[in-house]
Order: structure tokens, then sequence, then C-alpha cells
């Protein structure tokens, strides 16, 4: 599944089906990630999972941690550690 933004890139305008489970509506304050497998194929999925803390607290300063943790434990191999999140607000 590594090729899926891939085949997006680029690609015929046509939206391309890439869902891997059912789709589901977004609620409030749910938050996506995107990220690069320097991150996730060097972490655990809970330890991903829960790079944001329940407290709200700087988004920045956790998605920097959330690299910093993917670089060390790939280290000294690391790779690109790309992310970035977006927390759904609206309806």
């Amino acid at each position: 599944m590594r090729n899926f933004v891939e085949c997006c890139l680029g690609g015929d305008a046509a939206l391309p089906d890439m869902t891997i489970s059912r789709r589901r509506p977004l609620a409030m304050e749910d938050m996506l990630l995107l990220c690069t497998d320097g991150v996730w194929a060097n972490l655990r999925d809970t330890d991903i999972g829960a790079f944001y803390p329940p407290d709200n607290g700087d988004l920045r300063a956790a998605l920097q941690a959330l690299g910093n943790r993917a670089v060390q434990a790939s280290s000294p191999y690391s790779d690109n550690t790309t992310a970035a999140a977006l927390r759904w607000l609206g309806q």
C-alpha cells in the first residue's frame, strides 16, 4: 500500500478508491495524521495514535516530538520523517 499517494499525484481527475476500511464521517475534534514511511515504519501504531496529548497541547511540538521519536527509532538509518495533522472543527 506504499504507492497509494503516488497513484494520486499527477493522476487522472477522477478520485481513486483508496479505502482500506468503510468510510466514517468525521466527528468534532477528530484528528487526521498524514505521515511518511519514516514515521509509520519506525513506530508502533499505539505510539503514533498517542502522539497528541489529550489536554490539547501544542500540536507543532507534538509533531516535532513524533518526528524525533521516529528518527531515534530508526537511527542510524533514519528516513524522511514528515508528518502533517488536521483537526476537524466543523460540521
